[in-house]
């Protein structure tokens, strides 16, 4: 009986010395802490109000504006207005078909010229002959004409009259001096050389027609 009340006293002793050991430890941890705050952070230590930090002022960067045409020279903005000169010349431009004339009959397999006035100087021209009545392009295989035509300074071109069906015919420009142009000649007849006229013949009767 002695000894169970010796190992309940013991017990009671070692639980209370570990209780105290434990507050005391908790105590001291909090004291160290409390002086590290305290040397950490000074109550002296200046505060910056928000209204005394220095605002840094945003630059809005602008994306440059895209100039179309235009160049810099001594500083100063030249626009290039070339290429609507060009443009305004070709709107003003006057061209007209002097050959082949008005229902002028043109006979299929002959030579001709086609002739042009213009109030500028032709160095490109694209030209196709069109059925007068189907408004249909003939190509350059059937009509004999070049398409694209380029010289110095253009004002004939020969032309030997396709094998296409005989019937009345124009010519028309679709591009002159690389710009869109469109200019349409007098209709004309396209017929066949007659029968009667032998092939060995044939170059004489285109001279005399």
């Amino acid at each position: 009986m002695k000894n169970i009340l010796r190992i309940i006293l013991f017990m009671v002793i070692l639980i209370g010395s570990a209780l105290l050991f434990r507050f005391w430890a908790l105590n001291n941890f909090n004291l160290a802490f409390s002086d590290l705050n305290n040397e950490s952070f000074p109550s002296n230590f200046p505060k910056t109000a928000v209204s005394d930090i220095e605002t840094i002022p945003i630059i809005e960067v602008m994306a440059p504006e895209i100039i179309s045409e235009e160049v810099y020279s001594d500083n100063k903005i030249i626009k290039d207005e070339s290429k609507d000169i060009n443009k305004e010349e070709l709107k003003d431009i006057n061209l007209t078909f002097t050959s082949p004339s008005k229902d002028a009959n043109l006979y299929i397999g002959c030579k001709y010229q086609i002739s042009l006035s213009s109030s500028a100087i032709i160095k490109s021209i694209n030209l196709s002959l069109y059925d007068f009545g189907t408004r249909q392009s003939q190509g350059p295989v059937s009509s004999g004409i070049s398409r694209n035509n380029t010289a110095d300074d253009i004002k004939n071109i020969e032309w030997k009259v396709g094998g296409v069906w005989p019937g009345k015919y124009f010519i028309s420009t679709s591009d002159v001096n690389g710009q869109e142009l469109n200019k349409k000649s007098s209709a004309f007849n396209i017929i066949k050389v007659p029968e009667n006229i032998n092939k060995t013949n044939i170059e004489e009767f285109c001279k005399n027609n």
